[in-house]
């Protein structure tokens, strides 16, 4: 989809929210259900849910196609519509976070070490044929150090230093518990004829809490180019109020004035480098579960050569009048993919940052709904010392 306007919306919650997870309950055995961070499935679901209610748009014309809106018409499979989201992110006033690479360690106090691809494939690897094990760009200092994955977030700005140095020197990541903490909140299931406590029906639940001064934040897509006034108009008649997650917590939506930009590696350099790396900012759904079955034309001639991805994440859902959606595992955002490009000139990386960096989806399923939202950096070789 090419996008006629882009723009960033806040949703700053005015209460604890629940994103059940995507585990199976069994009857009369689970009375705990598990609460997760919102999705991009989810998301998407709870702004095209507003702004159908928002545009007085008729459901069930929308889905059998009979209506042409902001948002295009029906697609169960969330390709080729005539808008698209990334995000879920962190916000805050000033600035917006994204997943921490996969590729940073670090140990108190934040010292980071990067890992690269080995300048060899090593003899005993049990990886794939085409992929080298990762080391650390720096072995020898590190040596003796105990290090751990820097799970969590990281400033747009120290997202471009990664970008834009492969390892910077002034890197922070902060975990999850700075944006958001679990409130447990316990409820009973209510007889319908009596309306008395239900026998057996006894349930908890983590809540997420937001933190004060914490937002979701997302960018939004439209092909149409007076999508900007009509998100306006509805902002306007609703107050921005909006419902998200179970049990339809409450949320203010706004209009995010400091839009962030991520700057983009200098083509020329990439080409001098003869190598780029391609990181994560959402979750994606692929075929092969940590990569795409074929990655985009435009990769064509670069080398796969090293990545680094955590545990996958599960993704589901709803689909309106069609129950659960498919279960997913996903590659977690901040996973980073490292390739060489012999015989690249400049025009290739100018054509993969134009369509890569924070642009089209990867994701090989619901590339309309934030999944597979990249950017492009660089990376210097280092030292041959295995993590």
């Amino acid at each position: 989809m090419t996008a006629a306007e882009r723009f960033w919306l806040d949703l700053e919650p005015a209460d604890t929210l629940f994103f059940r997870d995507h585990g199976a309950r069994r009857p009369g055995v689970d009375n705990w259900a598990g609460s997760v961070p919102p999705s991009p499935l989810t998301l998407f679901g709870a702004i095209g849910s507003w702004l159908i209610h928002g545009l007085d748009v008729d459901f069930k014309e929308f889905k059998a196609g009979k209506i042409d809106n902001l948002l295009g018409k029906f697609n169960a499979e969330l390709r080729e519509l005539d808008w698209s989201i990334a995000g879920p992110f962190w916000g805050e006033q000033g600035t917006v976070y994204f997943p921490a690479p996969a590729s940073a360690y670090f140990c108190e106090p934040n010292k980071y070490a990067w890992l690269i691809p080995a300048e060899e494939r090593g003899l005993f690897s049990s990886l794939p044929a085409e992929l080298r094990p990762l080391v650390f760009a720096d072995g020898k200092s590190m040596s003796g150090k105990e290090f751990k994955p820097a799970q969590g977030w990281v400033s747009r700005l120290h997202l471009e230093g990664f970008l834009q140095n492969g390892r910077p020197e002034n890197f922070r990541h902060h975990e999850e518990d700075k944006f958001s903490c679990a409130e447990t909140r316990f409820g009973i299931g209510v007889d319908k004829d009596s309306f008395a406590a239900e026998d057996g029906m006894l349930f908890v639940t983590p809540r997420m809490r937001v933190r004060q001064g914490k937002v979701f934040s997302v960018q939004v897509r439209f092909k149409t180019e007076d999508a900007r006034a009509k998100i306006e108009q509805v902002l306007q008649k609703n107050n921005g109020i909006a419902f998200f997650g179970g049990e339809r917590g409450r949320v203010k939506i706004s209009l995010r004035k400091n839009e962030p930009l991520i700057a983009a590696p200098d083509p020329a350099e990439l080409a001098q480098q003869g190598r780029f790396l391609l990181y994560l900012c959402t979750p994606a759904l692929f075929t092969e579960g940590w990569k795409p079955a074929h990655w985009p034309d435009c990769f064509n001639g670069a080398e796969l050569i090293g990545a680094a991805v955590h545990k996958p994440c599960r993704i589901s859902g709803w689909a309106q009048g069609q129950g659960p959606r498919r279960l997913y595992h996903a590659a977690p955002g901040g996973s980073v993919y490292f390739f060489e490009t012999a015989g690249w000139d400049e025009s290739r990386f100018v054509e993969l940052l134009e369509h890569h960096h924070f642009s089209t989806s990867i994701s090989d399923f619901y590339p309309c709904a934030g999944f597979g939202i990249t950017c492009i950096g660089t990376w210097n070789k280092g030292g041959s010392h295995a993590a």
